[in-house]
């Protein structure tokens, strides 16, 4: 988490809608959850990205990939 936080300039928050990560969390492995939404348009009924938010989030996995794998 300290990577994401890093990389996001972002502090970690939980948030209440639902997700895939905890049957992964099951299996052993860890997870994080990002995307490119505000949170506070996410699950909304007219939840939309801004494009500003696309290139900056294709980024940050690369980046994780490339601090972590290499």
């Amino acid at each position: 988490m300290d990577l994401a936080e890093q990389l996001t300039d972002k502090k970690f928050q939980s948030v209440n809608y639902a997700t895939e990560a905890p049957f992964i969390n099951q299996l052993g492995c860890d997870t994080i959850i990002l995307g490119p939404e505000s949170i506070d348009q996410a699950r909304q009924p007219d939840e939309y990205i801004s494009l500003d938010y696309v290139v900056p989030t294709v980024h940050i996995p690369q980046q994780m990939i490339n601090k972590v794998c290499f």
